[in-house]
């Protein structure tokens, strides 16, 4: 649905007007679909052009059934069914789920869609001198209709014009695509994502394959960026829908080591999805996906790429409860990773450097659990301070906050094991350093996740301090945490706080009857 030609990239202009027509030179746009009019009315909420929905889906050949009471709609061609709902930012399609830019919208009793949603998912592709055009219009004086240029996209309906025609030259393109690239290595996912989105919007794998897949692995990675911050599900959904368009081109082309390093990352995506979900499936799916990588390679000549995916199926065997198969592939992964530092130094390639340094320091504290739990923490902690030698709270202040909180967990561990309660305050000043900069407002998941543990903290310092002051603090951070982790976008994280808290209220009760 996107404008075909490499050399011509196009932008969208939404234009609000009183009139229907697009003027260019002598070129006219014959018809629309099939030569019907469409009265769908539209609307513009929060800078996104909404179109309402029935009337749209209708046109285009839908049985449509609006269900007022639950402020949803169902609807049925041949062997398809699409449901969604007001207020909703998720769309069923047959078995898929596709996540919407904005929410469904409802005004005046009437459900709004993004007009951007139904051009892409079902706008009506016409052939116009062996070039595509996408059209979705109302009514308009078909003498006044033209359209200039190749590959446009007009949707007009109502007034509202979304007319595409500035062209981009493909060098403008690339340097696009080098800025995104340095956004997502910043870190900043956010931007990132709106850059590439940008592209996407105007070529094809068509146009030029090995440009597409590099943007779609990389807004995928982008997505999985914006999962670890915020709205968890919706983001990872994002990450996995891009990471399999990519692996459906990768597969078609028999692009042998890219699709292992796209398998690798979508098991991962299903990794994190699980956390949310705590549906068994997705870790099924993750240990599939990351095993057909890792059939790819041999280690030699791929150390890193090799040791990512040892890791990642480590990862994922230890949440399925599998810890030999998780501690062998760990263990290939720490000395992949050690072979790797032979190349990449901190003075060759200083954040490549301490991301290697920060994944073994994960993988200690996993292999704690089994296998000579104070030297491999001890190992954990030596890691994890070096890769501060890389990131710091100037150059790369997420990854700085996220490794103090790791460290905290560490001595929360060391805790556990030697009974010392200063193991437990050094854990304390760790996630206290994490929160510097992990607020609620830039990044609520980290921020939810640290409540978390420091609620753990305060319970299990409660223990050793016969004080009504640890379990009220504990009660504290959990709620802090639920101004996150509520029982819709985050059930797992919900239910458990809500147990730690019935645990605290029950110790309450206990000491109050004393």
């Amino acid at each position: 649905m996107k404008s075909k030609a490499l050399g011509a990239f196009l932008i969208a202009i939404i234009i609000i007007t009183s009139f229907s027509c697009v003027l260019a030179e002598d070129k006219k746009l014959i018809l629309d679909n099939g030569g019907n009019s469409l009265n769908a009315p539209q609307i513009v909420i929060d800078k996104t052009v909404y179109v309402s929905a029935v009337p749209a889906l209708e046109f285009l050949g839908w049985n449509v059934v609006l269900n007022s009471f639950e402020r949803s709609v169902s609807c049925t061609k041949d062997k398809s069914q699409l449901i969604f709902k007001a207020g909703s930012t998720e769309v069923s399609l047959d078995s898929k789920t596709i996540i919407l830019d904005k929410p469904v919208a409802i005004s005046d009793g009437i459900i709004y869609v993004p007009s951007k949603f139904i051009a892409r998912e079902f706008g009506v592709q016409i052939r116009w001198k062996n070039k595509e055009n996408l059209i979705i219009l109302s009514e308009y004086d078909e003498d006044n209709v033209y359209i200039e240029g190749e590959g446009n996209i007009v949707i007009a309906g109502n007034g509202i014009i979304v007319n595409v025609f500035e062209p981009y030259t493909t060098d403008t393109i690339y340097d696009m695509l080098g800025y995104a690239d340095r956004l997502l290595k910043k870190n900043d996912a956010e931007e990132a994502i709106e850059s590439y989105r940008d592209i996407l919007e105007n070529i094809t794998s068509d146009d030029n394959p090995e440009l597409y897949e590099h943007v779609l692995i990389n807004i995928s990675n982008a997505y999985c960026l914006m999962a670890e911050m915020k709205d968890v599900k919706k983001n990872i959904t994002f990450a996995i829908d891009h990471y399999e368009k990519a692996l459906e081109l990768y597969k078609a082309e028999n692009v042998f080591d890219s699709n292992a390093s796209v398998l690798n990352n979508l098991g991962n995506a299903y990794r994190v999805l699980y956390e949310i979900t705590g549906d068994r499936k997705d870790l099924d799916r993750s240990a599939d996906l990351i095993n057909q990588a890792l059939k790819t390679y041999d280690g030699k000549g791929f150390w890193l790429d090799n040791a990512l995916v040892n890791y990642n199926l480590g990862l994922t065997y230890h949440d399925l409860g599998l810890k030999d198969e998780a501690c062998k592939s760990l263990n290939e992964a720490i000395l992949l990773y050690k072979k790797a530092l032979d190349l990449y130094t901190l003075e060759a390639d200083s954040y490549t450097c301490a991301m290697i340094h920060y994944n073994l320091g994960n993988i200690y504290t996993i292999i704690s659990e089994t296998e000579d739990p104070e030297m491999n923490l001890k190992g954990s902690i030596a890691a994890y301070e070096e890769a501060l030698k890389a990131w710091s709270v100037e150059s790369y202040p997420r990854n700085y906050a996220k490794v103090h909180k790791r460290i905290g967990e560490a001595y929360r561990r060391m805790y556990r094991i030697n009974g010392g309660i200063e193991s437990l305050k050094l854990a304390m000043t760790e996630y206290q350093e994490s929160l510097r900069l992990f607020s609620l407002r830039k990044y609520p998941v980290d921020f939810a996740k640290t409540y978390t543990d420091i609620g753990d903290m305060y319970l299990e310092l409660s223990y050793f301090e016969d004080d009504y002051k640890m379990l009220f603090e504990a009660i504290t951070s959990y709620h802090k945490a639920l101004k996150v982790f509520g029982p819709v976008d985050y059930p797992v994280y919900c239910e458990y706080i809500g147990g730690k808290l019935a645990q605290v209220y029950r110790i309450l009760i206990m000491k109050m009857m004393l």
